[in-house]
């Protein structure tokens, strides 16, 4: 809904999940969870999120946990490439939008069985080639 901020997942808090995470719009996103096999990504992420006076958000190491949060409407996927299709055909599944960094996928495979979750799902599923959309680029 127009200037209802989504609530999000973060899941991959390395240097180019912390680097979207640190360029989000609050107005337009609302963090709610924090998710990363390293628990010091996940501290540090959260400090970026407090430090800019935004709530803390729940934190957590399993991917499952996120997926059953009902408040999380939608999930940033900035996870090494290897897990891209794994971790989004289980985000669409469980009925969330899904952001997920570039590249797409790490084959073609992959790619397909995202595109034929989203459209089974019925969900967004957006893949972060920013660049194409920059005059700069």
């Amino acid at each position: 809904l127009p200037g209802v901020p989504l609530k999000v997942a973060w899941v991959g808090l390395g240097d180019q999940g912390t680097t979207l995470l640190k360029n989000a719009p609050a107005a337009d996103l609302d963090v709610r969870v924090l998710c990363d096999v390293d628990p010091g990504q996940t501290e540090r992420a959260t400090q970026v999120l407090t430090g800019r006076g935004r709530p803390k958000p729940a934190v957590t190491q399993d991917f499952a946990e996120v997926l059953t949060k009902h408040d999380v409407e939608a999930v940033v996927i900035a996870t090494p490439l290897w897990t891209h299709a794994d971790l989004t055909v289980a985000a669409l599944e469980a009925g969330k939008h899904v952001f997920c960094e570039k590249m797409m996928a790490w084959d073609t495979a992959g790619v397909r069985r995202m595109l034929a979750a989203q459209k089974k799902s019925g969900k967004v599923l957006e893949v972060g080639h920013h660049r194409f959309a920059s005059p700069l680029y």
